[in-house]
Formats: structure tokens, sequence, C-alpha cells
């Protein structure tokens, strides 16, 4: 899910999943190594675009899935704090 925010500044918040688990490892080691690896080429294609965006002049936000279902309120919290610091610059 990628939602995007336009203001002064632009902002991008992106969800992802990883189902509550401790670690992306423990996530990993219930996949296949197909899934491994195209997990593991998501989350480098997911770096490669959060530079790109960064250079276009994006804030970007990561957040999971599982935080969101921890804590939806303190995801909100980091989503305000960084949409207000964008604003104000």
């Amino acid at each position: 899910l990628h939602r995007l925010i336009r203001r002064q500044r632009q902002m991008c918040i992106e969800t992802g999943a990883i189902r509550g688990l401790s670690s992306l490892e423990e996530e990993l080691d219930k996949y296949t190594q197909f899934w491994r690896d195209k997990i593991l080429g998501n989350i480098q294609r997911d770096k490669e675009q959060t530079v790109h965006l960064e250079n276009e002049g994006w804030n970007v936000i990561r957040i999971w899935e599982s935080d969101i279902k921890k804590d939806v309120a303190k995801c909100a919290d980091i989503i305000e704090e960084a949409y207000q610091k964008a604003i104000s610059k």
C-alpha cells in the first residue's frame, strides 16, 4: 500500500507486512529459496526507490503492517510528526 501526501514538501508513506515476527530472518525461514530471493529483491528495490524519492525531495516513511497492528496511534504520531516537520520548512 502506498499513500502519497503533497504539501510544501512531498511525503511518501509506505506500509508493508512482516506478520508480527521478531525479525526478517524469522520471516524468511518460512519460505522456499524462490520466495526468500523475491522478498530480499523487493527489499533492495524498496531501498533503491527510497534513495530515488529522497533525491527528488520526498520524505519517505516506511511503516510495517505489524507496527500498525501493534500501536496504530504511535504510527499516526510518526506520520503527523513528519508531516508537521515537512510543512514547517
